[in-house]
């Protein structure tokens, strides 16, 4: 989950096998003199996060939306590589 994180704030590179997500969740500006009370539960700054992919991931097909402050990734499966098969003995 990333909220308050706009769509140009993050980032997803795929490099040797690992699937890297980055951004910044920035602050929000304040105008002066004016009271403000809120409570914020997430901090602001920069965050990165690498996931390891199975060979299996066809990675020219990963999709990545940001929907209300949820990262949806799909990563589909690619047949031609698979690296698990039961072999029949007769």
């Amino acid at each position: 989950m990333l909220p308050g994180v706009a769509k140009d704030d993050v980032k997803i590179d795929f490099q040797e096998g690992q699937l890297a997500v980055s951004g910044e969740r920035k602050a929000l500006e304040v105008a002066e003199n004016v009271p403000q009370f809120r409570r914020v539960e997430s901090g602001y700054g920069k965050f990165a996060r690498i996931f390891r992919l199975l060979d299996t991931v066809d990675v020219t097909a990963i999709n990545v939306q940001l929907t209300n402050g949820i990262l949806h990734l799909t990563l589909p499966f690619d047949s031609q590589k698979v690296s698990k098969r039961q072999i029949e003995v007769r």
